[in-house]
């Protein structure tokens, strides 16, 4: 059976995060407009109202922080429309590649 790799050799420190990944700055587009203190519960996390929608832009630090935000959506009812890194990162060539997610997409529980 093969073993695993130490932290070392997988580029995880001890706790498991990974080292030397920047945080990417996201823009999260759901449907309709979220009020202050809805939106609080996006610690973090800049509202920018849209004709018809709100866009939660702020810095995601890794996929698993990334997957809570999406899941906080979710668990709150609102409608995804997309999740994108901001232009921003696009242009400096870092983060992932746009990822938008169609309202027939919807995150089920």
């Amino acid at each position: 059976m093969p073993a695993h790799p130490s932290p070392a050799d997988s580029g995880l420190d001890r706790k498991g995060a990974e080292n030397n990944v920047a945080p990417v700055r996201y823009r999260i587009s759901v449907r309709g407009r979220l009020t202050e203190r809805l939106g609080s519960a996006f610690g973090g996390m800049t509202l920018e109202p849209a004709p018809g929608q709100t866009v939660l832009v702020g810095e995601i630090r890794d996929q698993s922080h990334l997957y809570g935000v999406l899941d906080r959506v979710r668990s709150l009812g609102l409608e995804l429309i997309s999740v994108e890194p901001s232009p921003a990162d696009q242009a400096s060539g870092q983060g992932p590649q746009k990822a938008e997610t169609s309202t027939e997409e919807r995150l089920t529980p």
